[in-house]
């Protein structure tokens, strides 16, 4: 997002037309008929004639209201100067504590672009430095919030489907749920409806399934079973992502940081203990052993 749409996304408290924002950011009305296009194409403002005008007003978004109320709160730090789009990335992950090499790592930018990015954000009393990690400021934890709303938003963009839901999302990753098809090669199939492709049919195609990605992508073992315990976490999913497990046997490490990229840890750590326990524990929400084992034999998995 560029810093002049942020000013006229700042500017629209209240509706304005195109002349009376050109006057008020001491921009040109071309350049604000532009600025405007492009915020209607990201669904952020909307347009009416009011009789020779053009009035702009913001739409109804939890992103545009942050925004607002921050510059309002804050009016010295000028956010339409920070709030590039590499900014947005490293508020995206300030969440928590973390140096300067664990945000690059998630953020897929250089160390020294983040190492910039964290110095502006000092600079203005937005974040601070324990030791090696840098953490936001508390009367600043918000800029994380509105980093996760423009985030949000903008995979929603990116999504051809007229109804979905997004089941899990990171900076540049995200997991759709629709009973609509998606087709575009951004979009890969996962959840249940994949299971067949490894082998193991799986019917429950009520609903449809996609991991977006940026880059080239292709579905495995590790990855599939992390986004089926997202869609879907009860006994029979996990039963399924079990029989993944014992019959393709991929590497405990790979399965285990797929899991940590989708937060799905602490089930595949159970799923793995199960299997070295067979059951003796007795979890109540993964099945019996012996129905385990009857449900594999099914699949012509041998236990």
């Amino acid at each position: 997002m560029r810093g002049s749409e942020i000013r006229v996304l700042q500017a629209l408290e209240e509706g304005r037309t195109v002349s009376e924002l050109a006057e008020h950011l001491d921009l040109s009305k071309s350049y604000i008929s532009e600025l405007v296009s492009d915020l209607e194409k990201q669904r952020l403002v909307y347009t009416r004639k009011e009789g020779k005008n053009k009035l702009v007003s913001a739409s109804e978004h939890q992103f545009i209201e942050r925004l607002q109320h921050l510059d309002r709160e804050f009016p010295h730090i000028g956010f339409s100067e920070l709030l590039t789009r590499k900014t947005f990335a490293v508020l995206y992950y300030l969440d928590e504590k973390r140096t300067v090499s664990e945000i690059a790592d998630l953020t897929g930018e250089y160390r020294n672009t983040v190492n910039r990015v964290v110095g502006k954000l000092t600079e203005r009393g937005i974040t601070g430095k324990d030791g090696a990690e840098y953490q936001l400021n508390n009367q600043f934890r918000e800029l994380h919030e509105l980093a996760q709303e423009y985030v949000t938003h903008r995979h929603r963009l990116d999504t051809p489907a007229s109804s979905f839901s997004i089941a899990w999302e990171d900076l540049d990753r995200f997991l759709v749920e629709t009973d609509k098809e998606i087709d575009g090669s951004q979009f890969t199939e996962t959840g249940p409806q994949r299971f067949q492709d490894f082998g193991i049919p799986l019917f429950d195609t009520s609903t449809n399934h996609y991991i977006y990605t940026k880059t080239d992508y292709e579905l495995t073992v590790p990855e599939l079973i992390s986004h089926t315990l997202l869609i879907d976490s009860g006994t029979r999913h996990q039963t399924f992502c079990l029989l993944l497990l014992e019959k393709h046997g991929p590497a405990k490490d790979s399965v285990l940081e797929s899991a940590e990229r989708y937060g799905t840890e602490k089930q595949v750590e159970r799923l793995y203990e199960y299997l070295d326990s067979k059951d003796e524990q007795n979890p109540v929400d993964l099945p019996r052993w012996d129905d385990f084992t009857d449900t594999a034999a099914d699949y012509g998995i041998q236990i």
